[in-house]
């Protein structure tokens, strides 16, 4: 079996993670950060780019918190008061394509902060990675070839840490390959490391940022977790690339119905299998009604109950 099928057969049960608002704010958090009544402020933070256009799917990362808050398709998020704005906390911010800022919290009158991205220079279109001479050596070639062959047999016994074991050997050898990064990514996915999974796709990409399967791969790990506009933004880039995949499909198809698309959402949830996401027509057809296609739509909710048959429910006679 491929990597790329063994990344779909792990991920396919597993989209359908619901994702926490940024607005979440667990009650023991302390209520710090209130303004002169007294009141606890949330802080707006917009991220756009040096030319001012606003950075969808920009991940913010505070000191004193752990969870991550993700921009909207504005460009905005909000951080929730508990932070305390007078200590100065420091807010990391980064954005694919763009280097990654720290800056300090200090918001205006209104509680906003805006945060502005540099983009990264452009990968050259000659070469994608540096490639040593003794990497272009043919033994050198063979025996990763070998090693990652073993990879192969690991996964397919399900011994994963043997199969990672022998990708970084690999990558040791031959560290230009992006497709061994990515495998090392798949490998994590099965361990279901997702921080260890997304580092490796982003190093694959990097690697190799015309590769569709890459991009998508890493849209997918950021959908699972719950980074929904990042994930929605890569995966619509390596659509325009070719990529197309069930899970891939699945959600930028959702992810278009909730921001109101409808068009996009028919188009992706068109290509999704029903067999493998049973919710699909029913979704499908939402977005056939708000396109006014009422009887596309209808006929839509027909499969849906075809498949997933509403039970009857017995009554009992009052006397």
């Amino acid at each position: 079996m491929s990597y790329s099928k063994l990344l779909l057969a792990l991920v396919s049960p597993l989209i359908f993670v619901v994702q926490l608002s940024a607005q979440f704010r667990p009650s023991s958090w302390p209520a710090s950060n209130a303004d002169r009544m007294g009141i606890c402020r949330d802080i707006k933070v917009t991220v756009r780019d040096s030319m001012g256009m606003v950075i969808t799917g920009a991940v913010i990362v505070t000191e004193n918190m752990g969870m991550p808050f993700t921009t909207d398709a504005q460009g905005l998020t909000e951080i929730p008061c508990p932070v305390d704005v007078n200590t100065f906390a420091m807010l990391e911010v980064r954005a694919s394509g763009y280097r990654t800022s720290r800056v300090r919290i200090a918001p205006d009158a209104n509680n906003r902060l805006e945060v502005i991205l540099d983009k990264q220079a452009p990968v050259a279109a000659t070469a994608e990675v540096t490639i040593s001479a003794k990497e272009l050596n043919k033994t050198i070639q063979m025996e990763s070839q070998e090693l990652q062959n073993q990879a192969a047999s690991a996964i397919r016994r399900k011994d994963y840490d043997t199969a990672g074991t022998m990708l970084l050997k690999a990558l040791e050898l031959t560290p230009s390959i992006a497709t061994i990064t990515n495998n090392l990514g798949v490998i994590a996915l099965l361990k279901k490391d997702l921080s260890a999974a997304g580092m490796w796709f982003e190093k694959a990409m990097e690697m190799a940022p015309r590769k569709a399967v890459f991009i998508g791969n890493l849209g997918i790990v950021r959908w699972m977790q719950a980074r929904t506009e990042e994930s929605y933004t890569l995966l619509k880039r390596a659509a325009t690339m070719g990529y197309e995949s069930d899970p891939g499909n699945y959600i930028i198809g959702m992810v278009s119905l909730a921001r109101g698309e409808n068009k996009d959402a028919v188009e992706y949830l068109k290509k999704t299998s029903t067999d493998r996401f049973p919710y699909r027509d029913l979704y499908l057809s939402i977005a056939l009604r708000h396109l006014g296609k009422t009887k596309a739509a209808e006929e839509t909710y027909k499969n849906f109950l075809k498949r997933n048959p509403v039970p009857h429910a017995f009554s009992i006679p009052q006397n």
